[in-house]
């Protein structure tokens, strides 16, 4: 099969893909996965792209064990030709981590990403972005293992990065503040978890209104948190304010809380 019969194999089963055919996404890249394999070699780079394609389809299809094969292959394929810590690798062992996530290994997801941050540190050059999820990921981990120790360490050095950059009252920080924050509460520093909670209520005030939504969610997790700490005085400032915004939007489904 020549390279533009391949090519069009490739268009339709993205279309198809699309489209949500995951049957027929997946015979066109089997197609050209089979081509590749006899004409390229099973280590060639292009044939990990397509290994990459059709895993997405097996995952779209919740296929996640042969999608976990397909991405091993990938990265087998892409050891022989970048070796074993290039940023090649990122994109098949950041699948395989949010693979072994879903399936509850979370042993396996911590050192993927344990392994994904030597990379990222290894290549300073490359998308910061992707280290602070590699690093906001891995917190995760070693909370669901009960290690909220590590997971606050993690918690503290992407603060600290994404601080440098952006400065300390940036949106982008709130999310890490109140992850921080449940590491905190799990170790009973209580001072330090009000302390985050209120500074991304404070935040998410400052960049988007008193009324806003992404500032009820975060009052409502301070909320929360002050009446279980029994500080009911604080929580009812908190509640009066929360109010005052879903009275904004009429009903209290507006303001969701995720624990």
């Amino acid at each position: 099969m020549d390279k533009h019969m391949l090519g069009e194999l490739c268009t339709k089963a993205r279309r198809q893909y699309d489209q949500a055919d995951y049957s027929g996404a997946e015979v066109f890249y089997r197609k050209v996965l089979a081509d590749l394999e006899r004409s390229r070699g099973q280590g060639h780079p292009e044939t990990a792209v397509v290994l990459n394609n059709l895993a997405a389809v097996l995952i779209a299809r919740c296929e996640y064990r042969e999608a976990e094969l397909l991405h091993r292959q990938a990265i087998e394929s892409k050891l022989r030709f970048f070796g074993s810590e290039h940023p090649a690798l990122l994109i098949n062992l950041s699948v395989l981590a949010r693979l072994s996530w879903l399936q509850s290994r979370y042993s396996e997801t911590e050192r993927l990403y344990r392994r994904m941050i030597r990379i990222h540190e290894r290549y300073p050059g490359e998308d910061r972005t992707r280290y602070w999820e590699a690093l906001g990921k891995l917190a995760e981990a070693r909370m669901a293992q009960g290690d909220s120790a590590e997971a606050e360490d993690c918690f503290r050095r992407l603060l600290q990065e994404k601080q440098e950059r952006s400065g300390k009252l940036h949106p982008v920080l709130t999310g890490d503040l109140e992850s921080l924050a449940v590491a905190l509460q799990n170790q009973g520093k209580h001072a330090e978890t009000e302390a985050f909670l209120r500074r991304s209520v404070r935040i998410n005030a400052l960049h988007f209104g008193e009324l806003d939504k992404r500032t009820g969610r975060a009052l409502a997790r301070l909320e929360i948190y002050l009446r279980r700490r029994g500080l009911y005085l604080e929580a009812e400032k908190a509640y009066r304010r929360l109010k005052q915004i879903r009275k904004k939007y009429l009903c209290d489904r507006h303001i969701q809380v995720f624990d």
